[in-house]
Parts: C-alpha cells; sequence; structure tokens
C-alpha cells in the first residue's frame, strides 16, 4: 500500500478559505495573539487514536493558528503526518496539530496563506473554523488522499464517502471499492 499522501495538497484551492474573501472586506476573527494554543485545544482519546478537542466554543471562520513543525524536504519513515507545502517541502506537524483527525464532514479546514503583492502561497499552513465547534468537539479536517491512496474511513459522519478519499476523486475509485462499505 502507498504511504498516506500529504495534507493538503499545494494544487488543490479547497485549501485558500473563501472566508478570507469577505464582500464587506473584513477579515475574518483571528485567535487573540495572548491566547495561547493550550487555552483553546486539548489533545484525547478517539476510537482511532488522539484527537485534537476544543476547550471551549470556538466561532465559525475563525483561524485558530499556523500549522507549526519540522520543515522536511523528503518523506520521513513515517509520513502519516506530513502535510504538503506549495514549495514541495513537507511539514511535519508538532502537537497537538499533529493529531487532527479526518471526517468527511469537517469542523475545521487548513490553508495556505497568499502572499496579496505576488498572490503566491506561502510556506505556512493554517487551521481555521469552518463552523461553530462546541466546547468538548473534536476538531476534524477532511484529507482529500488522492484516489491512488485512499484508505476505509471510520469517520462516522452520516455524510461518510466510505473512503478517505478528495471528493472530486471519488470517481476514480475502482467500482467495487467505490461501492463497498468502508466505514
Amino acid at each position: 500500500m502507498p504511504s498516506a499522501p500529504s495534507v493538503p495538497s499545494p494544487q488543490d484551492s479547497k485549501f485558500v478559505p473563501s472566508s478570507l474573501d469577505r464582500s464587506d472586506g473584513t477579515s475574518p476573527p483571528l485567535a487573540e495573539p495572548h491566547q495561547s494554543l493550550k487555552k483553546l485545544v486539548r489533545l484525547g482519546e478517539t476510537a482511532v487514536g488522539k484527537g485534537v478537542f476544543a476547550r471551549r466554543r470556538l466561532a465559525a471562520d475563525r483561524i485558530l493558528c499556523e500549522i507549526e513543525g519540522e520543515i522536511l524536504d523528503d518523506y520521513p519513515d513515517d509520513p502519516n503526518y506530513c502535510m504538503g507545502l506549495p514549495s514541495g517541502k513537507l511539514l511535519e506537524p508538532a502537537a497537538p496539530l499533529r493529531f487532527l483527525n479526518h471526517s468527511c464532514d469537517p469542523n475545521c479546514e487548513l490553508f495556505y496563506w497568499e502572499d496579496e503583492e505576488t498572490n503566491q502561497q506561502e510556506d505556512r499552513l493554517w487551521l481555521q473554523t469552518i463552523r461553530p465547534i462546541a466546547a468538548g468537539e473534536q476538531l476534524l479536517i477532511d484529507y482529500c488522499w488522492p484516489a491512488e491512496t485512499a484508505i476505509p474511513c471510520r469517520c462516522g459522519a452520516t455524510t461518510c464517502r466510505g473512503w478517505i478519499v478528495d471528493p472530486d476523486e471519488e470517481h476514480l475509485l475502482p467500482a467495487a471499492v467505490a461501492g463497498g462499505a468502508g466505514a
């Protein structure tokens, strides 16, 4: 089986959040500078291992933080947590955000910041809420893996695709796989 792909793909326009393009010209709310990530989230156990949970209610369209970690030139022995950057390098995220789990119905998204002068994506990855998140609720993203690396999904969402796969590539799964129950 191929190794897990990076999340997200720099070529995927889904990772430039629409909420940054507000018609009223305002910016989305950022986490207050004095609020550390530890005040917003905690690690907890899930059915699939560790997960990231909200310590308090989080508003929709809120940029929580930059995903920090080690920048790598090549995939490590265990690439399960690696995320692709626009330059082709990889980000090995630090805890707690390395434990963001997948859902076919996510409440958060990852995005690359774009330089306003050059319109180029920076090699910086950010986490943003896409709907309100209740205290105690797990923060979830859609991994959107390419079809050739899809694995069965166990997210439990009512809209579960059965596979951790980019919705735009679901049709590329073999018919026997796409029609089977992966969840």
